[in-house]
């Protein structure tokens, strides 16, 4: 026999989902919080029911929106779909991962794929349907900026023009071309931290539930790269040193930027997990996190090699090298019950 408290509670769990997730398609200054908290509640749904029911909670909202826009008046039926599936799916592809136990770096990725989906089809829509490139516009938007805050700081200081000898429209030039080369780059990095705050926030609301259940997965202190990584961050590194044309540049330069990030992941994942050695609780960990990467900052000032960025990538580096954690010593451990 079901509780009735269980029963509520399920009932109330499916309202909130389904009437935030309505909420997003309209202009309402809740959208952010919508995009932040709903994929994780769903994937909370998908963890709380169980897989089947999940999906079709999953399916259940995003018919409902879609009858929603076909009813109501002045609505984009496209966008409206789009919304909800940027919405639903990150959510759904996160409880799915968390109930087949994956590992924490297979979730993230699998997570942030799902979610680069979406600018994907948007970007698409908007060069081939619309004729708006935003590369384009992003190098036209660089070359005004920076030709007009240039000449205004000549006029300042005369003298600035000895150190550009007459190039500055060539540098100017060069900069609107490879920095929209960084585009992909940026993109991936902003669905992968999106990836990390849905799982973040997953994990964290659904404690409770894996201890009554006995069912924990890993959590953001396993986060670890195979050794085979070094081989694509080195083979971007001699693409980058190398005389070649200027589009494998970039392409070696997104692939490096994307690597140094995963490696800083894993160095605040080894910090993290040396510190829930200690017991500390979650507001400690974040502000002693806090810490060390202000502390990091202030030494970067004497010391450049410091900064945060180099120190966290390059623990990062050195813990897929040799393994503190041990967490390839037994691989079948995460199946564990």
């Amino acid at each position: 026999m079901v509780k009735s408290g269980s029963i509520y509670k399920n009932i109330f769990l499916c309202f909130f989902v389904l009437l935030f997730t309505h909420m997003a398609l309209y202009s309402t200054p809740l959208l952010f919080l919508i995009y932040t908290f709903i994929p994780p509640v769903i994937a909370y749904a998908i963890y709380y029911f169980g897989m089947i029911p999940g999906v079709m909670l999953c399916s259940a909202t995003v018919i409902f929106n879609f009858a929603a826009a076909l009813c109501l008046p002045g609505m984009n039926l496209y966008a409206s779909l789009l919304t909800t599936l940027s919405i639903v799916i990150p959510g759904a592809v996160c409880g799915l991962c968390i109930c087949k136990k994956c590992k924490v770096c297979d979730t993230i990725i699998a997570v942030s794929l799902s979610v680069i989906i979406f600018p994907l089809i948007m970007l698409a829509y908007m060069k081939y349907a619309e004729g708006y490139n935003l590369a384009n516009e992003i190098s036209d938007v660089i070359n005004v900026s920076f030709l007009r805050q240039f000449q205004l700081l000549k006029s300042i200081y005369p003298e600035i023009s000895s150190v550009f000898n007459g190039n500055e429209k060539e540098i100017f030039s060069l900069m609107a071309t490879y920095v929209p080369g960084l585009l992909p780059c940026f993109l991936i990095l902003l669905c992968i931290l999106y990836g990390l705050l849905i799982f973040g926030i997953t994990e964290f609301i659904s404690k409770r539930k894996m201890i009554e259940n006995s069912f924990f997965i890993q959590g953001l202190d396993c986060i670890y790269l195979p050794k085979i990584t070094s081989v694509a961050l080195i083979i971007s590194m001699l693409f980058i040193f190398m005389e070649t044309d200027s589009l494998t540049i970039m392409a070696a330069v997104n692939v490096f930027v994307i690597m140094i990030f995963f490696y800083m992941i894993q160095g605040l994942s080894l910090i993290e997990y040396n510190l829930k050695q200690k017991n500390l609780n979650l507001l400690m960990r974040f502000f002693a996190i806090a810490g060390i990467i202000i502390a990091l900052m202030f030494v970067s000032a004497v010391i450049p090699v410091l900064n945060p960025v180099f120190a966290l990538s390059l623990l990062g580096i050195s813990d897929s090298a040799g393994d503190y954690r041990k967490l390839n010593m037994n691989k079948d451990e995460f199946n564990e019950n």
